[in-house]
């Protein structure tokens, strides 16, 4: 097992009375950012506890990786053991605990018995129990998923063709009607055709336009490979 060095920090450094301990096992990588802006400012400490799950977190900046090693609940124990060695230190008076765990309710009592302020950071699945232990929960929502889908060769066509500016269905139909026949898609006619397709195209005062917003929000739409 590795065991971490005794905590300290510079003792001119006052305004970093914030110690973060983030359990890998049960918090995905992709909250590692919004760990960060939840534990705001004055972060002396961070770092991030876990035995395999730990390699996800490899690129994720602003923590120092801890491995645990092997054994059932390592990372667990010897992140209890440097936060109660961090609380002794007189170093922090503010502990951030980020898990979905329950079993690290009875480390926030045994803080918060002590004086300390612990904000816990989890996600919904997180139970009262570990919640209610802490001084102040904040929950994480995940991260929004973006439905990408493949752009059809008409599609892709139309994109391209519009990337210069708005076009009229008949101008639209003079550049592409040799290559793609709109006639023999479902919608029949570019009006409909281009109706249906709000993700990726509007209808303006100058013509067919690239909807652009939706394009800012799904950006690997058009990257994707044609069908």
């Amino acid at each position: 097992m590795t065991i971490s060095e005794p905590i300290s920090v510079p003792v001119s450094d006052t305004a970093l009375r914030t110690a973060l301990f983030v359990d890998s096992d049960n918090l995905p990588v992709a909250h590692a950012g919004r760990v960060l802006r939840a534990a705001g400012r004055g972060v002396g400490l961070a770092r991030v506890y876990g035995n395999m799950e730990l390699k996800v977190w490899a690129e994720a900046t602003g923590f120092r990786k801890v491995h645990a090693g092997s054994g059932k609940n390592a990372a667990d124990m010897l992140l209890c053991i440097d936060a109660v060695d961090a609380w002794h230190s007189g170093c922090f008076d503010r502990v951030v605990i980020a898990t979905s765990d329950r079993d690290f309710s009875h480390l926030a009592h045994w803080l918060r018995e002590r004086g300390a302020f612990v904000l816990g950071l989890g996600e919904e699945k997180a139970l009262a129990a570990l919640r209610h232990a802490c001084s102040q929960w904040v929950k994480l929502v995940p991260p929004q998923k973006v439905e990408l889908r493949k752009v059809s060769p008409l599609e892709s066509a139309v994109i391209e063709t519009l990337r210069s500016g708005p076009l009229t269905t008949s101008q639209l139909n003079q550049a592409l009607g040799q290559r793609f026949k709109i006639s023999g898609t479902p919608e029949k006619n570019w009006a409909r055709w281009i109706g249906a397709r709000p993700d990726l195209f509007k209808i303006t005062e100058q013509g067919v336009a690239l909807n652009r917003a939706q394009f800012n929000q799904t950006r690997s739409i058009v990257t994707l490979s044609v069908a």
